[in-house]
């Protein structure tokens, strides 16, 4: 069944990518993500490549050759999307440059944990390895599907599109995976899935493993609980926000159903992700009202205090008649996160992005290059690799990305794909290594190509209105 399918799958996105309108190919994108979660096809194709990246290859080829000899002219953006896409071509452009370079110069003379390698097993010298290649090819590619999203959703027949539709299309079919294989793992009834997987070690017909007596791990159901964490997080936090702007039961339905995803991955990245995100939504909408009038009047509200001491009171009931609820509570959080500290990952994680620090001065801050050294979390795997100047430009990056976002809050479609990437990010940024990311680069150009619009729909305004 796996031979017949997958030589489809791969030819189906092979021709929508070369050939299809921006709008299936983000479809057919959105939907390729999710599927590396499940270890499902496509995300070993006949190629070793996933879903994305193959999209990302058939892009980049349409993108060179309508320039190469369409003689398409290349469009960066009005003045506001220029500097961030400088600022982000800057940021791959010494990635690659690193990558390609800091490896032969370094080679032997820094410690690293190379790609593949366990905490365990300790640290190596770098060396130059087919990782450095890969890296470069990854991040190129990516960028080049980033520009070709700008120049596609320049086109005033996509102007009535919402980018954020795509994020949910995506989510729909992962949530649905997820739970379909949750009662296929949990009752062990036959279960079509199994003809599809990559990896059949991952494929067990019950669940494999339980933390804890109230809360299974379904591992077969993921390829990797924190891999999962990370985009239910991203989906979460776009529907959470997405809910402010439409109250629809679809809306909220993606809402409950990423939640249970993403609790049903039982990983620390995910829980640790999501207090934050609500915790900073929950604050922001209950108090929005009385910020600005605390800044200019100083003074505190009336109502203030009464919610305040209502919390509590609150708080204090469910405290003392409801001890299981509260029990059960601090049996998750010290599974998941307390004892975390004392578990072999966490002290991976941590040795490999304190390992980081040890890199910078070797290096000159320069960093080592991407592809050298696997990193706990984002930041450190960007410090460790790209140094200082690419720790510096992905934070200003994500500044103007943040200040740009801000100043376009009442638009939807901006709002719910930052929310996305921002949310990822912080996943990332807990646990998850790499910056060549299919799901933050495919969020990403989702984000670029909401704000484009937004532009363009500004600027043929003040047009016609002069």
């Amino acid at each position: 069944m796996t031979i017949v399918i997958k030589p489809i799958i791969f030819s189906l996105i092979v021709i929508i990518s070369l050939f299809g309108s921006m709008r299936a190919v983000l479809v057919v994108t959105s939907i390729a993500i999710c599927f590396p979660l499940y270890n499902v096809f496509p995300v070993n194709l006949p190629i070793g490549l996933t879903g994305f990246m193959l999209i990302s290859v058939m892009i980049s080829i349409r993108f060179l050759i309508n320039v190469l000899f369409v003689n398409q002219s290349i469009w960066l953006g009005n003045k506001i999307l220029r500097p961030l896409l400088a600022t982000l071509g800057l940021f791959c452009f010494y990635s690659i440059t690193a990558s390609i370079s800091f490896p032969f110069i370094f080679e032997g003379s820094v410690d690293v944990f190379p790609p593949g390698n366990t905490f365990d097993n300790g640290t190596v010298k770098v060396k130059p390895s087919i990782s450095h290649i890969a890296q470069t090819i990854y991040i190129a590619l990516y960028f080049i599907f980033a520009l070709w999203i700008i120049q596609e959703s320049s086109n005033k027949r996509y102007n009535y599109l919402e980018y954020h539709r795509f994020i949910f299309i995506g989510a729909s079919v992962g949530i649905f995976f997820s739970i379909f294989q949750l009662f296929h793992k949990t009752l062990g009834t036959p279960f079509p899935m199994e003809m599809l997987y990559d990896m059949p070690r991952r494929s067990g017909n019950a669940i494999d493993k339980v933390i804890i007596d109230i809360a299974p791990r379904v591992n077969g159901s993921f390829s990797e609980a924190s891999d999962a964490a990370r985009y239910f997080t991203s989906i979460f936090s776009a529907s959470l926000i997405a809910s402010v702007y439409s109250k629809t039961a679809f809306i909220k339905t993606i809402i409950v159903l990423s939640l249970l995803c993403l609790l049903m991955a039982f990983s620390s990245t995910g829980i640790i992700a999501i207090t934050i995100i609500l915790v900073a939504f929950i604050s922001i909408r209950s108090f929005r009202q009385y910020i600005p009038t605390i800044i200019t009047n100083k003074k505190i509200p009336k109502s203030l205090p009464l919610i305040l001491f209502s919390t509590i009171l609150i708080s204090m009931f469910i405290y003392n008649t409801q001890p299981e609820l509260i029990n059960n509570t601090k049996l998750i959080y010290t599974k998941l996160i307390i004892e975390k500290v004392n578990s072999g990952s966490f002290e991976s994680r941590t040795g490999k992005d304190l390992l980081a620090f040890d890199i910078l001065p070797s290096t000159y801050f320069l960093g080592i290059g991407a592809g050298s050294h696997r990193s706990g979390s984002l930041m450190g795997y960007i410090l460790s690799n790209t140094g200082l100047p690419g720790i510096i430009l992905f934070l200003y990056f994500l500044t103007m990305l943040v200040l740009i976002t801000i100043s376009n809050k009442e638009d939807k479609d901006i709002a719910v794909c930052s929310s996305a990437f921002f949310g990822f990010i912080l996943a990332k940024s807990i646990a998850g290594p790499g910056a060549a990311d299919d799901i933050l680069w495919f969020t990403l150009i989702l984000l670029l190509a909401s704000l484009n619009k937004q532009y363009i729909y500004n600027e043929l305004t003040d047009y016609y209105a002069e």
